[in-house]
């Protein structure tokens, strides 16, 4: 069966645009044309736009275009290997996940004597840099109170381990931004919000994977239609 460009926008839902881009760059199978230079798509091309689609709902563009080209150079062990590498990357982020929520959750068991500390006292405690802290402070991470007698920054119980939590989370390649949603209702006994904010992104990565499967079971069944074996 053969498809106009018109009628494959509709099948597709994206503009005439978008499949012209994934022609232009390799994504898909050759297109036929017609005299008058028309384009003429096939159930070949259906089936590759639908998997393009479906790619990027599991995978970052990159990698979903990376795929698409495998694909059409028959490359699919290659292919198999960055699936693999790519479902690897998404279960250590699991993995990293339930580290990361045990240590929160426990930490606030180890109790703090002081009632407040001064700037170099919580450098010394938290093993960081002054300076660290006066940025971390600036970008609203973590606040302390300043005595309008000496000018001494002080910092309380809670700030304390919010500066330890960030300090943790910074070494684990989290973004200052991440790590603020994280820390943001943190209160000196309450850590429902960490307990909250862990089982959101649980969910979200397992919702993630089930993307990337249902994606991968469409790339699968569009390389056997390519007339080569996949051995996934």
């Amino acid at each position: 069966m053969s498809y106009t460009m018109k009628e494959m926008v509709g099948y597709i839902n994206v503009s005439n645009t978008t499949l012209k881009k994934y022609e232009k760059f390799g994504l898909i199978p050759s297109v036929p044309y017609t005299k008058g230079r028309h384009r003429r798509y096939e159930d070949i091309h259906l089936m590759a736009f639908r998997t393009i689609r479906q790619l990027l709902n599991g995978f970052d563009i990159k990698t979903a275009y990376k795929l698409m080209t495998l694909a059409i150079e028959k490359r699919f062990t290659e292919a198999h290997w960055l699936i693999t590498d790519t479902q690897k990357k998404l279960a250590n982020k699991k993995e990293t996940l339930k580290i990361h929520k045990d240590f929160l959750l426990t930490f606030h068991q180890n109790p703090i004597k002081q009632k407040e500390m001064r700037i170099g006292q919580l450098a010394a405690f938290a093993n960081l840099q002054s300076s660290t802290i006066r940025y971390w402070e600036k970008r609203d991470l973590i606040q302390s109170r300043r005595s309008q007698s000496s000018g001494y920054r002080f910092y309380d119980k809670n700030e304390v381990r919010k500066t330890i939590i960030i300090s943790y989370l910074r070494k684990n390649i989290y973004s200052l931004e991440e790590i603020k949603k994280i820390t943001n209702t943190i209160y000196e006994e309450d850590f429902n919000s960490i307990r909250k904010h862990y089982n959101t992104t649980n969910r979200e990565l397992d919702a993630h994977l089930n993307k990337q499967l249902n994606s991968i079971a469409c790339y699968i069944n569009y390389c056997k239609e390519l007339g080569s074996i996949c051995n996934y």
